[in-house]
């Protein structure tokens, strides 16, 4: 683990359910931008959550942007769903549950399934070291600002 994974993880905080309804309820609210990334999809997609149903703990994400396959939304698929700001990253794990109506691109219905994880980044973090520490190479992830 090298030096910036380890200031990650000590400023790493594990967010309750209340915490995840609080940042989607101010995500939608603001209609910020979000990512979307699915397990076994190296691509990275960009949305907004349009609703959110905290007594079933599901939202709605928004038509995502590029288009992804038809399979991406495959019910009981997982997600990533982030947000960054200047000041901290928020991550939270779902799960595809159906499209908002059959046939229309109207949006996904998305279960939480984790913990709202935030890492505050100190007000000299330089994104471009963690992108290099991550050892990623020229593929360009779109980082989008929200939260």
């Amino acid at each position: 683990m090298n030096i910036i994974q380890k200031l990650a993880a000590l400023t790493s905080k594990k967010q309750d359910y209340q915490s995840v309804a609080r940042a989607l309820e101010q995500l939608r609210n603001s209609g910020k931008p979000v990512t979307v990334k699915f397990t076994g999809d190296s691509r990275t997609y960009s949305s907004r959550i349009t609703a959110v149903n905290h007594e079933h703990k599901v939202f709605v994400l928004d038509n995502i942007f590029p288009p992804a396959p038809d399979e991406a939304f495959q019910p009981g698929r997982t997600a990533t769903i982030t947000s960054t700001d200047n000041q901290k990253s928020i991550s939270l794990e779902s799960v595809c549950l159906e499209p908002l109506v059959k046939n229309q691109d109207m949006g996904y219905e998305m279960k939480v399934r984790s913990s709202l994880s935030v890492v505050e980044f100190g007000h000299d973090f330089d994104f471009g070291l963690q992108h290099v520490s991550h050892g990623k190479r020229a593929t360009s992830t779109r980082k989008v600002v929200g939260f």
